[in-house]
């Protein structure tokens, strides 16, 4: 019995899931169709969502809105559209998979070329189905289209009164995401977070987040894939000269988990 209770502390402390059982794909999207799978993904329109914005981005008031005609796919890609329909007045791109695809810990890998230019934005996102954003435990790679060699990783531990509590880092390349496509990765079980730009194997990850931390999800995720002005760096663009109609394009996503 000691014996027994000497292997079962040793199996708790050190059992990682993704270092165990097999590895299997339960997401896939290759847009292979060239039209959107309603079976996959929600696509918010201004009529329904709750995402238009009618207020400042950074310090200038304007009108965001998301519109499904923002959104199409075409030679097996996805684009997400971000576009001026006239001064101050914005139309943006958001896609998810609430209530149609959600998890707990795998492997989310992004294809994506980011959109490039002055005053635009694009997320990729892990999502609590518990919650609207802002939210806490969401997990985010950020961009901006005027900085196109960096992202930002970021989990989020908490949203209150406007001041939101995070961990992440900021990772570069020598050219530019906006010029070609890059595989971003997340992998998230019970005890790690970890994220990825361009991973091969072997490849150490960019950053992590282990369970020592309060920061670490263990709550059901669903995706979201978003596209818009303005952005989270410090020193926010004037949007009012963004560089206009930009595009997020995505040639794959992916869900892998351990069973």
């Amino acid at each position: 019995m000691f014996l027994l209770g000497i292997v079962a502390l040793y199996f708790t402390q050190h059992f990682i899931l993704s270092d165990a059982w097999e590895r299997v794909e339960i997401f896939a999207d290759r847009f292979e169709d060239d039209r959107i799978d309603v079976t996959k993904w929600n696509v918010a329109d201004a009529a329904t969502a709750t995402l238009t914005s009618n207020g400042p981005v950074g310090s200038e008031h304007v009108l965001v809105q998301p519109v499904v005609t923002n959104v199409w796919e075409k030679e097996h890609k996805m684009f997400l559209i971000t576009n001026e329909t006239s001064w101050k007045n914005f139309t943006t791109s958001h896609v998810d998979t609430r209530d149609k695809f959600s998890f707990t810990y795998g492997e989310v890998e992004w294809t994506v070329q980011m959109p490039l230019g002055h005053g635009v934005s694009a997320v990729l996102s892990l999502i609590p189905d518990y919650c609207n954003d802002p939210c806490q435990h969401r997990i985010d790679i950020l961009y901006r289209g005027d900085v196109p060699n960096r992202v930002t990783f970021m989990v989020q531990s908490s949203y209150e009164m406007h001041s939101v509590q995070h961990d992440g880092i900021e990772v570069t390349i020598p050219g530019s995401f906006a010029m070609g496509f890059n595989r971003f990765k997340i992998l998230w079980d019970d005890q790690q977070l970890k994220f990825y730009v361009n991973p091969q194997d072997g490849q150490p990850e960019n950053f992590a987040v282990t369970d020592n931390r309060p920061l670490l999800p263990h709550v059901p995720m669903h995706l979201e894939m978003s596209s818009s002005v303005g952005g989270w760096y410090e020193g926010l663009p004037s949007v009012l000269f963004a560089t206009l109609p930009s595009f997020l394009i995505i040639e794959e996503v992916t869900v892998h988990r351990w069973q």
